[in-house]
Protein backbone atom coordinates (compact mmCIF):
# COMPACT_ATOMS: atom_id res chain seq x y z
CA UNK A 1 0.00 0.00 0.00
CA UNK A 2 1.44 3.48 -0.93
CA UNK A 3 2.14 5.53 2.24
CA UNK A 4 1.35 9.45 2.12
CA UNK A 5 4.83 11.48 0.88
CA UNK A 6 6.92 12.75 3.20
CA UNK A 7 9.67 15.49 1.69
CA UNK A 8 13.25 15.02 2.41
CA UNK A 9 15.55 17.69 3.17
CA UNK A 10 17.09 20.14 0.85
CA UNK A 11 20.50 18.98 1.73
CA UNK A 12 19.73 15.37 1.40
CA UNK A 13 17.85 15.91 -2.54
CA UNK A 14 20.81 17.82 -3.40
CA UNK A 15 22.81 14.55 -3.97
CA UNK A 16 19.68 13.40 -5.95
CA UNK A 17 20.64 16.06 -8.07
CA UNK A 18 24.60 16.02 -8.21
CA UNK A 19 24.40 11.98 -8.98
CA UNK A 20 21.32 12.87 -11.61
CA UNK A 21 23.43 15.82 -13.57
CA UNK A 22 26.98 13.76 -13.52
CA UNK A 23 25.43 10.54 -14.97
CA UNK A 24 27.20 8.90 -12.60
CA UNK A 25 26.88 4.93 -10.91
CA UNK A 26 25.48 5.50 -8.06
CA UNK A 27 24.16 2.72 -5.18
CA UNK A 28 20.97 3.82 -3.63
CA UNK A 29 19.38 2.38 -0.65
CA UNK A 30 15.84 2.78 0.07
CA UNK A 31 13.23 0.89 1.50
CA UNK A 32 10.30 -0.71 0.33
CA UNK A 33 6.60 0.33 1.10
CA UNK A 34 6.57 -3.30 2.80
CA UNK A 35 9.46 -2.24 5.14
CA UNK A 36 12.27 -4.17 3.17
CA UNK A 37 15.43 -2.89 2.63
CA UNK A 38 16.42 -2.78 -0.62
CA UNK A 39 19.84 -1.81 -3.23
CA UNK A 40 20.33 -0.10 -6.27
CA UNK A 41 23.54 0.55 -8.26
CA UNK A 42 23.12 2.57 -11.38
CA UNK A 43 22.48 5.70 -12.89
CA UNK A 44 20.15 8.64 -11.96
CA UNK A 45 18.53 9.49 -15.55
CA UNK A 46 16.31 12.35 -13.84
CA UNK A 47 13.94 13.37 -11.43
CA UNK A 48 10.37 14.09 -11.54
CA UNK A 49 7.51 15.59 -9.26
CA UNK A 50 4.07 13.47 -9.95
CA UNK A 51 1.24 14.43 -7.82
CA UNK A 52 3.75 16.72 -5.58
CA UNK A 53 5.82 13.74 -4.74
CA UNK A 54 9.45 13.28 -5.59
CA UNK A 55 10.86 10.67 -7.83
CA UNK A 56 14.49 9.46 -8.98
CA UNK A 57 13.78 8.19 -12.57
CA UNK A 58 16.80 5.42 -13.53
CA UNK A 59 18.43 3.80 -15.77
CA UNK A 60 17.32 0.51 -15.60
CA UNK A 61 14.64 0.04 -12.83
CA UNK A 62 11.52 1.35 -11.47
CA UNK A 63 11.54 4.75 -10.37
CA UNK A 64 12.20 5.21 -6.20
CA UNK A 65 10.28 8.06 -4.70
CA UNK A 66 12.56 9.99 -2.80
CA UNK A 67 11.32 9.79 0.54
CA UNK A 68 12.28 5.81 0.20
CA UNK A 69 15.98 6.45 -0.04
CA UNK A 70 18.30 5.39 3.18
CA UNK A 71 21.32 6.07 1.72
CA UNK A 72 22.63 7.26 -1.74
CA UNK A 73 26.11 6.77 -2.37
CA UNK A 74 28.05 7.48 0.81
CA UNK A 75 25.45 9.99 2.20
CA UNK A 76 22.76 8.71 5.04
CA UNK A 77 19.19 10.11 4.86
CA UNK A 78 18.99 12.27 8.08
CA UNK A 79 15.54 11.90 8.46
CA UNK A 80 14.42 8.26 6.71
CA UNK A 81 10.52 7.65 6.55
CA UNK A 82 10.01 4.55 8.57
CA UNK A 83 6.91 2.55 5.85
CA UNK A 84 6.63 -0.58 8.25
CA UNK A 85 5.36 1.59 11.11
CA UNK A 86 2.96 4.01 8.84
CA UNK A 87 -0.92 2.93 9.70
CA UNK A 88 -3.28 3.71 6.85
CA UNK A 89 -5.38 6.57 7.14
Amino acid sequence: MKKKYQPVQCDFYDYFEIYALYGKKVSIEYQSFEGKKRKYTGVIKDLRTEHQEEFLILEDHAPIRADQVLKIGPFENPEPVDFSSHQPK
